[in-house]
């Protein structure tokens, strides 16, 4: 399953302040514990909620949160693989776009650069693709576990099942979805988009923030509930690992 709505401020607070740590699910199906989730600092922005994406938060702090709402729920949850990403996006479709190949019909289905007014906009306002996802075209560009490989596709062209793309490298690593800064063209299902150092240009911090990018306005995420928990062992396998940037 995926998250039919970009992660929102209202969603992610409840891990900023970690108001609900003493419920207990009795019938997990994944054991994690709760008290060994790092909680994440405060934003640098000032965030809106009331249905707004989040933004400025790195990989790490996506991934973070998904170790927490698995530790909460007892259910399975992190980022997509990019290859899961695409997936979903195209909602069964081959074409540019999840609806279709005409560029004209994207104001219905997506916030980017000519009709957002240089500003993210609350989620779910736009039509959803075939699968009932909000927003996977522009709005926030979304994180995936891959690290970013031109070459990737290219290297895959004979076919493989769910690829995945991950090293130790802190950059760059891919974001997919374009966002409401972007062209139409970078919106497109099959277009990548990767992390830059210059993201974290004004982090007053050192070493650097684990949990925001002070320069990606742009940037949130979603999250994915595979059909089948893994083993407690592969429970790290898809989490991110920190690793601090001087």
């Amino acid at each position: 399953w995926m998250s039919t709505i970009e992660i929102t401020w209202d969603i992610y607070e409840l891990f900023l302040t970690r108001n609900t740590d003493h419920v207990q699910n009795t019938k997990k199906l994944v054991q994690v514990d709760i008290d060994g989730v790092s909680g994440a600092t405060m934003p640098y922005v000032n965030y809106n909620k009331n249905g707004f994406p989040v933004i400025n938060i790195t990989q790490y702090g996506a991934s973070q949160f998904c170790k927490w709402l698995t530790a909460k729920s007892g259910n399975y949850y992190r980022l997509p693989t990019e290859a899961e990403w695409e997936y979903a996006c195209r909602g069964g479709t081959i074409t540019a776009y999840s609806f279709g190949k005409d560029e004209r019909k994207i104001d219905r289905h997506a916030w980017y650069k000519n009709n957002s007014e240089g500003k993210l906009q609350k989620g779910a306002l736009k039509q959803p693709n075939n699968y009932g996802l909000y927003d996977m075209h522009g709005n926030a560009a979304e994180w995936v576990l891959d690290n970013y490989d031109s070459e990737a596709y290219i290297a895959r062209k004979k076919g493989v099942n769910n690829p995945i793309k991950k090293n130790k490298a802190i950059y760059p690593r891919v974001v997919r979805g374009g966002s409401f800064k972007d062209s139409a063209n970078q919106l497109r299902s099959a277009s990548r988009g990767y992390s830059k150092r210059t993201w974290k240009q004004r982090d007053p911090q050192i070493p650097k923030s684990l949990w925001w990018h002070t320069d990606a306005t742009h940037v949130g995420f979603r999250i994915v509930r595979p059909k089948i928990s893994p083993s407690n062992e592969e429970l790290s396998k898809y989490w991110v690992k920190p690793k601090k940037e001087y």
